[in-house]
């Protein structure tokens, strides 16, 4: 059976091969890399929905950063953004569109 990977799931585990498997110290490194790069997209995510409240092009902006993040299936699953009561109704919506046009 195969699986389709994202772009930053490859990129993540490819980091993560490339790292000693005798250095803890580097593969934990390798590892909260990624964590804070995640956090980042999340926060930029928020970001962008908060500002898509009242204006339509930061709407925009938001769906193209999670169709050019390489994560996206991962930011619209995980990311709990629907249970902020700012954003809820920008990110359902959002959420929504990206499911019906994929």
């Amino acid at each position: 059976m195969v699986h389709e990977c994202s772009k930053f799931c490859e990129h993540w585990s490819k980091a993560i091969n490339s790292v000693d498997n005798n250095s803890p110290g580097e593969i934990r490194q390798a590892v909260e890399a990624f964590k804070v790069k995640y956090i980042h997209s999340i926060n930029t995510l928020k970001r962008l929905l908060m500002e898509a409240q009242t204006d339509y092009y930061a709407y925009y902006r938001a769906y193209k950063f999670i169709m050019n993040s390489g994560n996206s299936e991962i930011l619209l699953s995980y990311a709990h953004l629907d249970e902020i009561a700012e954003v809820k109704d920008v990110f359902t919506d959002l959420k929504n569109y990206l499911l019906h046009i994929s």
